[in-house]
């Protein structure tokens, strides 16, 4: 009888920490490989940068690189435009207590097309890191948004010859499903519609 009752709660205990499990974020069970972002301003004349770093990220840029953070921020952020790299400058660096590490950099503007964002921070922090790149237009309307990692490093916006971005209806189709492929909550989202429907039709109509 006892044997019947341990091998009962042995199950009991099984299913509480499966639930449990379930309940907790997986960052508490695994190390954190870190977010950064990158905010891209299209401002006339100029093109502003933010790069942000936890201070976990930023110690290990510390401990890793010969070079300072401000080093470290301009040979890890490019921008091309119509393929010619900028050459930007550092304007500040400041550490606070909410945000972490941001250096701000400044790259001229020239007549050109098409604008490229590339980052090589997700490839020389902790293997898994992700970076949230923003671009903004002068009045601080998003324009892309995008996670980035060590393998979609990039983004690219057309620039009109007044030197505002040109946004057709393709590409906010595409930012569409980039936005929602970006986030566990739209997909989730998503999946609940999906789940009371058995028409091909239907699953067309409520995906697009």
């Amino acid at each position: 009888m006892s044997a019947v009752l341990n091998t009962r709660g042995l199950k009991a205990a099984a299913c509480l920490a499966a639930a449990f499990s379930l309940a907790v974020p997986a960052s508490v069970w695994a190390h954190d490989p870190g977010l950064s972002s990158l905010e891209v301003r299209l401002a006339p004349g100029r093109v502003l940068v933010t790069l942000s770093l936890a201070d976990a990220d930023a110690r290990v840029v510390a401990s890793q690189t010969t070079s300072d953070l401000q080093a470290f921020a301009l040979d890890s952020i490019e921008l091309l435009l119509d393929g010619r790299r900028l050459t930007g400058v550092i304007e500040t660096t400041a550490t606070e207590r909410d945000s972490g590490t941001n250096v701000s950099m400044a790259y001229d503007r020239l007549p050109a097309s098409r604008l490229t964002v590339r980052s090589a921070v997700p490839s020389r922090l902790t293997r898994g890191h992700r970076e949230l790149l923003t671009i903004r237009d002068a009045g601080e309307h998003l324009l892309i948004e995008r996670m980035l990692d060590a393998r979609l490093n990039s983004a690219d916006i057309e620039v009109g010859a007044d030197g505002q971005p040109q946004i057709g209806s393709g590409q906010f189709f595409l930012l569409g499903i980039t936005h929602i492929l970006g986030g566990y909550d739209h997909l989730l989202f998503l999946a609940a519609l999906l789940l009371g429907v058995r028409r091909l039709r239907s699953v067309i109509t409520i995906v697009t």
